[in-house]
């Protein structure tokens, strides 16, 4: 059952990475020395507005394009 469709402002259908996110989260809990997802969390998403907000002219990336570049970084 669908219980909502997001739509982004360029009117697009938006996928959620919700589910994606917590299971790397779990992951580097598992395998690193950090056990609080939240602090896990702000240090990604810090890095992910640094890249967002620097992909600009010759440096251009689309949202998703920092995203997945965001994700290959944190790939040891």
């Amino acid at each position: 059952m669908v219980k909502a469709v997001l739509i982004d402002f360029y009117g697009t259908v938006v996928h959620e990475d919700g589910e994606i996110i917590k299971k790397i989260t779990e992951k580097i809990i598992e395998t690193g020395s950090v056990d609080d997802g939240k602090q896990i969390g702000g240090f990604w998403w810090n890095e992910f507005q640094t890249m967002f907000m620097n992909a600009y002219g010759a440096a251009f990336e689309t949202q998703r394009e920092s995203w997945n570049t965001n994700l290959y970084c944190f790939q040891y």
